[in-house]
């Protein structure tokens, strides 16, 4: 929640799953020594950042498994987008759902 207001429960459920998915996929793969998120309310969606300083290592592009497929088609769901981007200054990610 931001403030006193509180979200369905659906999206303040996946938002907490998808942060955690993401700040584990940066502890596990990027070797970033600080990573950075932040919720905010527009007037017409919740957007949730993400970015770390990590090296990644990893190979272009990038292949989504699973926690970021399921971040993508949850996202769609609920009527909303899922960005990610990585390169070798480190990844970010970000996520808009619609306060309808």
């Amino acid at each position: 929640r931001i403030g006193k207001r509180r979200y369905e429960q659906t999206t303040e459920t996946f938002v907490y799953n998808a942060v955690s998915e993401l700040l584990q996929n940066s502890i596990k793969h990027s070797n970033a020594t600080s990573c950075k998120v932040s919720l905010e309310e527009s007037t017409t969606d919740l957007v949730i950042s993400l970015s770390d300083d990590g090296t990644n290592g990893t190979i272009y592009p990038i292949k989504y498994g699973h926690g970021l497929t399921h971040i993508n088609s949850r996202a769609e769901a609920l009527g909303g987008l899922f960005s990610f981007h990585l390169d070798n200054t480190g990844a970010s990610a970000e996520l808009r759902i619609p306060l309808s």
